[in-house]
């Protein structure tokens, strides 16, 4: 049996119908999407140095990565007991030269050989390979740098001839990024927040190789979710400050100086004495709009085979790398279909219902 010519080009028209629904759901839906942003593998750790570490008559409060060689004296690691869930206080890829100061509170991984004298240490020294890998996540937080840094400013810096600034956020509850000049900073003696609240994200891209803080008061930002992303600086200059925020720097060195970090704090080279302190750590946020390179899969691996043991190794017993446990530049799962996509879908079905019907009824009369 034949259908009724009006019929048959209702059903025709139908998958149009479908086919406008689920586009228009969709776009609605995808403009909602957000990227998450973390930093992964060194979230955990209150400094993360991509090269080498060394520092003397100072402390980090949390844990330690260092993918080189660290050279520490008179120094304390970890006393506010923020190791990860895997008791990981300080993590060496290279050589580890410590005297005269402690690890609390965690467990030590050595990649290379290890000089130790007058150290108070009540966990246990694994030789061997480290428990992620180094080259995985320096790649990562490099990647994840330079997204952040392509990122659409919302908020807006304006500095005035004095060496003050106003920052000012678009008035939205959303994360608020910035972009604002190295030198610019270097410069800067006085901050101002307008149109910020509380527990907001900032984030500033900061441009340039030299770039820093010099003796100027940074407490006005331990209100807020803060992360420098020094994008392309190689030279970061701190000295007589103390900064709330996150530094993200993979490739800068940070060498004299005095001060305090609160925060995590990602370098290439550290050699300093600054303080870091285990606050003010980043907290992961969805950031709109803005795309990053997927990580790359990493598969994790069981700790190393060999016994721990207190006693100093003459050398490494295996190569410094191994898989990591996670990844640092996490992405959202895919977006749920909204509630307007089922009602657009519903609606053009019955429009075409409608429009059968009525053509029915024509026919007849």
């Amino acid at each position: 049996m034949s259908l009724p010519q009006s019929t048959a080009a209702s059903l025709r028209a139908l998958p149009l119908a479908l086919s406008a629904a689920f586009l228009v759901g969709a776009a609605w839906s995808g403009s909602a999407q957000a990227t998450v942003i973390d930093l992964g593998t060194a979230a955990s750790f209150n400094v993360f140095a991509l090269g080498n570490f060394s520092s003397a008559g100072s402390d980090t409060e949390g844990a330690v990565a260092v993918a080189g060689n660290a050279a520490l004296s008179g120094y304390s690691v970890n006393a506010l007991n923020k190791a990860d869930s895997a008791g990981k206080a300080l993590v060496v890829g290279g050589n580890l030269n410590f005297w005269n100061g402690s690890i609390n509170n965690g467990n030590a991984w050595v990649g290379g050989s290890t000089s130790l004298g007058n150290l108070g240490f009540a966990g246990s020294l694994q030789q061997g390979a480290a428990p992620f890998s180094f080259d995985q996540t320096a790649q990562q937080l490099s990647s994840l740098s330079a997204a952040l840094n392509t990122a659409t400013a919302n908020g807006t810096a304006s500095f005035n001839p004095w060496g003050g600034v106003t920052l000012r956020g678009d008035g939205s509850a959303g994360a608020q990024v910035f972009n604002v000049s190295g030198e610019r900073l270097l410069g800067l003696n006085n901050i101002m927040f307008d149109r910020l609240s509380r527990g907001q994200t900032l984030i500033f891209n900061v441009s340039g190789t030299r770039a820093g803080f010099q003796n100027v008061g940074l407490y006005g930002f331990a209100d807020y979710n803060v992360l420098f992303n020094f994008v392309d600086v190689t030279d970061l200059v701190l000295s007589g400050v103390g900064v709330y925020g996150s530094i993200l720097a993979p490739k800068a060195s940070i060498s004299g100086g005095n001060g305090q970090i609160n925060g995590n704090v990602v370098v290439k080279d550290w050699v300093s004495n600054i303080q870091i302190n285990a606050n003010h750590y980043f907290s992961t946020v969805d950031v709109a709009g803005l795309q990053l390179p997927s990580a790359p899969v990493s598969t994790p691996t069981s700790s190393p085979t060999s016994s721990p043991t207190s006693s100093p190794s003459a050398g490494p017993q295996s190569s410094p790398l191994s898989q990591p446990q996670s990844s640092p530049v996490s992405q959202p799962a895919k977006a749920v279909p909204e509630p307007g996509t089922l009602a657009l879908l519903l609606a053009g079905l019955s429009a075409c219902a409608l429009a059968a019907r009525r053509r029915q009824r024509h026919g007849r009369a």
